[in-house]
C-alpha cells in the first residue's frame, strides 16, 4: 500500500487496482490468488484492475508511485530493497504477511555428474560456516541454504489456472 492510503487490510483492496508480479510466484500471484479463492472470488471479480509487472521490486516501485493500490510480493525482495534504498520505507506499507514459506530450491539439470552435485550441496550448505560465507549469505538476505527437503515444496501448490 501507499504509506498513507487508508486500507488497512486485504478485504479492503475490494474495488481497487492490484499488482501481481509473475504467474509463477508464491508470493507475487499464488498466495492472493489462495486467498481470494477461499473468499470466493477471482483476482477479476475482486479487483477493479489487474497488472503483472515481471519483478517484485517494480511491483513495490509501482506502489510507492502510487501507480497502484496495492501488490503481493515476496518479503526477500522488499528487505532487500529497503535496504538498498530506504525511501520506499516512508512510501509503501504492509498490510498483511503470508504464513512463512521456503525460499525457491536452487536446481541443477538431471544429467549434472552426481560428483558436481554433491560438490555444489558442499558449497552452498557450508557458506554458512565462514566469515566470507556469512557476509555473503547477509548480502543476499538467506541465514543459510540447507539440503532440500521435498516434502517442504509440496505444500505449496500452483494454483488451478494460471494466467
Amino acid at each position: 500500500m501507499p504509506s498513507d492510503s487508508k486500507i488497512y487490510s486485504f478485504n479492503e483492496l475490494r474495488g481497487k487496482s492490484f499488482l501481481f508480479t509473475d504467474p509463477a510466484s508464491n508470493a507475487g500471484y499464488w498466495y492472493p490468488l489462495k486467498k481470494l479463492k477461499v473468499m470466493g472470488e477471482t483476482p477479476e471479480t475482486f479487483f477493479n484492475k489487474i497488472q503483472w509487472t515481471g519483478s517484485h521490486d517494480r511491483s513495490i516501485q509501482a506502489v510507492a508511485q502510487r501507480m497502484s493500490d496495492g501488490a503481493s510480493v515476496s518479503s526477500l525482495i522488499y528487505s532487500a530493497l529497503l535496504s538498498e534504498n530506504e525511501t520506499y520505507k516512508n512510501r509503501v506499507r504492509i498490510i498483511e504477511e503470508s504464513p512463512p514459506y521456503p525460499t525457491p530450491p536452487v536446481v541443477v539439470r538431471k544429467s549434472m555428474p552426481i560428483t558436481e552435485r554433491n560438490h555444489l550441496v558442499d558449497l552452498l550448505t557450508g557458506l554458512a560456516n565462514t566469515p566470507e560465507g556469512k557476509k555473503i549469505l547477509q548480502g543476499l538476505g538467506i541465514d543459510a541454504f540447507v539440503p532440500a527437503n521435498n516434502a517442504i515444496y509440496a505444500s505449496i501448490q500452483p494454483p488451478e489456472k494460471t494466467p
